[in-house]
C-alpha cells in the first residue's frame, strides 16, 4: 500500500486498482480499508462506483458493524 500512496504511482487508475483488494488476506482487509477511503476517495476524490463499493465491501467484511454503518452514514 505505501508505493500505491507514493507520488511515483499518482497518475495510476485507481478503480482499476479495486479487482486485486478483493482476495486480500483477512489481516490485510483493514490496511485495505483505510488505503481505499483514506487515498482513493479523500485525498484522489475518487468517484468511481467501483472504489466506493470496494470501500463499503471491506467495511461490510469487517466484524466491526457500527464502521459499517458510520460509513453509510457519509
Amino acid at each position: 500500500m505505501n508505493a500505491l500512496e507514493s507520488e511515483k504511482f499518482r497518475k495510476i487508475d485507481i478503480a482499476k486498482l479495486m479487482p486485486a483488494l478483493m482476495d486480500c488476506p483477512d489481516d490485510a482487509r483493514p490496511r485495505a480499508r483505510r488505503f481505499v477511503e483514506e487515498h482513493c476517495i479523500k485525498l484522489r476524490r475518487s468517484t468511481e462506483s467501483s472504489v466506493h463499493n470496494m470501500c463499503f465491501y471491506l467495511y461490510a467484511k469487517s466484524d466491526n458493524s457500527e464502521e459499517l454503518t458510520d460509513f453509510l452514514k457519509k
